[in-house]
């Protein structure tokens, strides 16, 4: 919840109610009200002061006097016996307080963790996986150490200044069960970007291999099907009860082959599968496993049994061109995805 009033200063005050906010490694009890006084952005008794070392978003507009240190934005000093940039430095320095005040508010509101320490700047936790590690550290978790929280939320230098604050600080009763949930959530998204990740090298891994045997089974599946087309007899000939065994096997082929596309596909994130049914099952490659080879069993069964019927056998070689086809585009999305 956020509100804005106005002060006896005539400055604008914004009340923010939810997330954390820690100055100097001290915590800050909500809630918080913000506003710019005199290039200063004061809260609850504390003055912050972007100067130095202070660290910005990356989608600041204003980058003049600034440079990247160690991958973040931060801005530079100025020589102040020079005039004219000492009144560029105050009105820069006016708008980059209004800024940080900006990104203080976005992140407080967001219910983030905000960790200011005037040497070295601020840090901005908005993202479940870094809200779980900062609740990891700060509950003093099992689940996860401070060393390795740390290294998830990218802090690198001033480790000490932050293992005294989580080491100071205590979660109150009342937010124990939010900073449990925030753990939850992070290792849940952590585990799911780690099984994308995977998903993509066996992607990757088997994505050649797959595409060859493709071609390989779609261009026999064309020859056999334009051969047996051109020289289908009587349907309870041994000829034709022949071409149609071989075509059985060849959509038999042809399904184990889109089923491990698609699953490989799917778990990459690289598409969406469309079948009711089978959307349902994507998620359990298992499920899916079993409900195609018992659809495609049964299938094949019942087509096998009636093998020396004539439509039957038509229906079994335009179900193998339809087979063929699918290989084919799957063989082309590999390719372009290789």
């Amino acid at each position: 919840m956020t509100s804005v009033v106005s002060t006896h200063l005539r400055a604008e005050e914004i009340v923010v109610d939810e997330g954390y906010l820690f100055i100097d490694g001290e915590y800050v009890e909500a809630p918080y009200r913000l506003r710019v006084v005199d290039g200063m952005l004061s809260t609850n008794g504390f003055n912050v002061t972007p100067n130095g070392r202070t660290v910005w978003s990356s989608d600041s507009t204003e980058t003049g006097g600034e440079h990247k240190e160690h991958g973040r934005l931060v801005a530079t000093r100025y020589d102040t016996r020079n005039h004219k940039r000492r009144g560029d430095m105050a009105g820069r320095n006016q708008r980059r307080t209004t800024d940080l005040l900006d990104l203080f508010k976005t992140t407080l509101e967001q219910d983030g963790v905000v960790v200011w320490f005037d040497r070295f700047g601020g840090q901005y936790f908005v993202s479940p996986d870094h809200k779980g590690a900062f609740a990891a550290a700060a509950t003093n978790s099992h689940k996860m150490s401070i060393t390795d929280a740390l290294e998830r939320l990218g802090i690198h230098t001033s480790q000490a200044k932050w293992t005294k604050m989580f080491d100071d600080y205590r979660v109150p009763e009342s937010d124990a069960q939010k900073f449990e949930e925030w753990i939850d959530t992070g290792f849940a998204v952590e585990n799911m970007n780690r099984n994308q990740i995977d998903a993509q090298v066996r992607l990757e891994n088997a994505g050649f291999p797959l595409t060859v045997l493709g071609m390989l089974i779609g261009a026999i599946g064309l020859g056999h099907s334009l051969k047996w087309s051109a020289e289908r007899g009587e349907p309870d000939s041994q000829e034709a009860v022949g071409f149609f065994n071989k075509g059985l096997l060849l959509i038999a082929a042809m399904s184990a082959l889109d089923l491990t596309w698609t699953i490989l596909m799917s778990q990459a994130g690289q598409m969406r599968e469309t079948n009711p049914i089978a959307a349902k099952l994507i998620s359990s490659p298992w499920q899916l496993i079993a409900f195609k080879i018992f659809v495609t069993t049964g299938a094949c069964g019942i087509l096998y049994s009636l093998r020396t019927h004539q439509t039957v056998q038509k229906a079994t070689w335009w179900m193998c061109i339809v087979c063929i086809l699918l290989t084919f585009r799957w063989v082309m999305m590999s390719s372009f995805a290789v």
